[in-house]
């Protein structure tokens, strides 16, 4: 746990993110495995931030596999199957496998799903996920987040697809860049774009990346 900390910590650097995102995943098993559900959740929705920002597929799909676990154990047992089949259908088009933990965790989440479920209905809600791209895979990540109670307007009006658009346009990204890295389409970027200035009462990218600096 104190390696994997100092990990997070000392990869908070934006320049290199990457082993704080494995290090989010790992303390996520931790507080998992001492009864820290909530913990463990946020620490990978970090994780899922984390490979959108940086368009790393094989990042986001290992945050995937623990987001199914996850789902598995609060009893979305659907949402879980299709997450399963999307990071197959990730590592498939990558022609990369699974690390060996991370089918560990395939194969404990898919356990889960046939008892609770069946094996028939586990596999076509897996099969399902199959068909789904990077975006919709994240997209359904994200909303296994849940909905919490915002303010209409202001900074903490904004929702995390929102203040994953906001970190990238304030770092000076343009909008096919955004898109590409959040695995959306540009227009999708431009909506959230959009929807922002409106919650925020302002009208320009200059004005957003003040706002963004102020909050950090």
């Amino acid at each position: 746990h104190q390696i994997l900390t100092e990990a997070s910590e000392a990869s908070s650097d934006p320049s290199y993110p990457f082993s704080r995102l494995r290090a989010e995943l790992g303390l996520a098993i931790i507080d998992l495995r001492h009864d820290r559900y909530q913990q463990a959740l946020n620490r990978v929705h970090d994780a899922i931030g984390i490979a959108s920002r940086l368009g790393d597929r094989l990042g986001l799909a290992a945050a995937l596999d623990h987001l199914a676990l996850l789902e598995s154990i609060r009893g979305a047992h659907d949402r879980a199957g299709r997450l399963i089949g999307a990071v197959d259908a990730l590592h498939a088009a990558s022609s990369v496998a699974r690390l060996p933990f991370e089918a560990e965790l395939r194969a404990e989440t898919v356990d889960r799903l046939e008892q609770a479920v069946g094996p028939q209905a586990a596999a076509e809600a897996i099969a399902a996920g199959t068909s789904l791209t990077a975006e919709e895979a994240f997209r359904l990540a994200r909303r296994s987040r849940g909905a919490r109670k915002r303010p209409p307007t202001g900074w903490d009006s904004l929702t995390p697809a929102e203040c994953d658009v906001v970190d990238l346009a304030a770092s000076g990204l343009t909008t096919p860049q955004i898109a590409a890295r959040l695995f959306v389409s540009p227009n999708t970027v431009k909506t959230h774009l959009s929807q922002v200035y409106a919650k925020l009462d302002i009208s320009s990218r200059a004005q957003l990346a003040a706002l963004h600096a102020q909050h950090l």
